[in-house]
């Protein structure tokens, strides 16, 4: 069922935007789903070399927070997911999702993604 109050949405929102690190998420890119654990195709190599991009939230409303536009440089090949964590390398997987369309880098290149979560 969704929530009905914007209001209710917005502070369980706020709740996902603060999991971790005070507001702040890293993003990571991987080539194939995560599955559950977020540990899955997670991209490796290139250059310059690929590594996950702290961001910080931004409040919005209605049950909506957003991220600025993050671009992260890949080794090529197809990127097909997105998973957000709570440091630059091991820490805590908070969550996932395709992207949509896939990108598919015939070489090493950068990809840009724009995180937004929206609670219903």
């Amino acid at each position: 069922m969704a929530i009905a109050s914007a209001a209710t949405r917005q502070i369980l929102a706020e709740a996902y935007k603060n999991i971790g690190a005070t507001g702040k998420a890293w993003l990571a890119l991987h080539n194939q789903d995560p599955t559950d654990s977020g540990t899955m195709g997670e991209l490796v190599g290139g250059s310059p070399v690929y590594e996950r991009v702290e961001f910080t939230w931004a409040s919005g409303t209605g049950g909506t927070i957003t991220g600025p536009p993050v671009t992260i440089n890949t080794p090529g090949g197809p990127v097909t997911h997105a998973s957000l964590w709570t440091a630059k390398t091991g820490g805590t997987f908070i969550d996932k999702c395709p992207l949509n369309p896939t990108q598919n880098l015939g070489g090493a290149g950068p990809v840009t993604v724009t995180p937004v979560f929206t609670q219903s």
